[in-house]
């Protein structure tokens, strides 16, 4: 896999078996070749204390947060975890890879509009990726903001209006209009969609459909990272799906769909491809009514996100 070729991303791959609870289907995709870069979870880094999050300075700023890597290896913050504590919880903006022993300010949104005061000194570990259709939402709003201004702004208000939307639509509240209050009063509910899809021997990554329409793609090139995050992007569908009533779905067109879409992103030619946050390219997609992005490193692709864009307004 080489990054001078076009099919920088989904090279080699095989879709597992269809599975479905209530109106979600998942499919398993597991990766044909060894990966040869070495890297580690956000979640492993910050229960090892190798890695420490926290605001720039005493009076901290919303857009940015400070992250000490003191690790032997590089770490990964897929695109839209979250991490809560300090003066207020946030979502990375992007997939970030940290290198080892380093220093890194790393773009993110704020989750949490009603609270900026410190609860901690340093951040933790979340249990949730942005809900699917707000990152699909943020998603799209980086592409034309790298576009236009290579920033990795992902629109501040808009993020505050994705997460206000999801408590409407779940019928949660919180006094601090915190997106994690939302996921955990509907933690019931949501852990039952991520019981139904297990993580499988070697599987690396999933692609969703929500009653029989595509919501979202993701794939990293490591199964022992992946499986650290495979829950959260579970919960990320499942707090869609909770509200929408269940469609019958067929899996066998759904599973040629999904073939096909990774057939077409490996012919893909990235329309933007710039220096990413830490280490790697940053490579940005744009097939009509797909979109993704792919975090680029050493010609491996590391992680790769794919989403429908009309999803976000469904």
């Amino acid at each position: 896999m080489t990054a001078t070729n076009k099919q920088v991303a989904f090279l080699d791959f095989r879709l597992g078996k269809p599975q479905v609870f209530r109106n979600l289907c998942v499919i398993p995709i597991f990766g044909t070749e060894l990966p040869h870069q070495l890297y580690t979870s956000l979640t492993d880094a910050l229960a090892k204390g190798d890695v420490e999050v926290t605001e720039i300075g005493e009076g901290g700023s919303v857009p940015e947060l400070k992250v000490i890597n003191k690790g032997e290896l590089p770490v990964i913050i897929v695109d839209g975890e979250e991490l809560i504590g300090a003066k207020q919880n946030r979502i990375v903006n992007t997939s970030i890879l940290l290198a080892a022993h380093s220093e890194l300010m790393i773009p993110v949104s704020c989750t949490e509009s009603g609270r900026w005061q410190y609860n901690s000194r340093s951040f933790s570990h979340s249990d949730h990726v942005m809900a699917s259709k707000a990152r699909i939402s943020k998603n799209s709003r980086l592409y034309n903001n790298i576009a236009a201004y290579k920033s990795y702004d992902a629109g501040q208000r808009e993020v505050w209006n994705d997460v206000e939307r999801l408590h409407q639509k779940l019928g949660t509240s919180s006094p601090s209009r915190a997106m994690s209050d939302a996921f955990e009063q509907k933690k019931v509910d949501i852990e039952a969609y991520q019981e139904a899809f297990p993580c499988e021997e070697g599987q690396k990554g999933i692609i969703t459909f929500l009653n029989g329409k595509l919501l979202t793609g993701d794939f990293l090139s490591r199964h022992d990272v992946y499986q650290k995050v495979h829950a959260k992007l579970l919960r990320s569908a499942a707090a869609d799906a909770i509200v929408e009533t269940d469609i019958a779905m067929d899996t066998a067109a759904l599973y040629e769909e999904a073939n096909q879409l990774l057939e077409n992103i490996a012919q893909a030619e990235p329309q933007q491809k710039n220096a990413a946050v830490g280490l790697g390219e940053d490579f940005r997609y744009d097939l009509g009514e797909i979109g993704g992005a792919a975090l680029v490193y050493q010609d491996e692709m590391v992680h790769q996100h794919l989403f429908r864009k009309a999803a976000a307004m469904e």
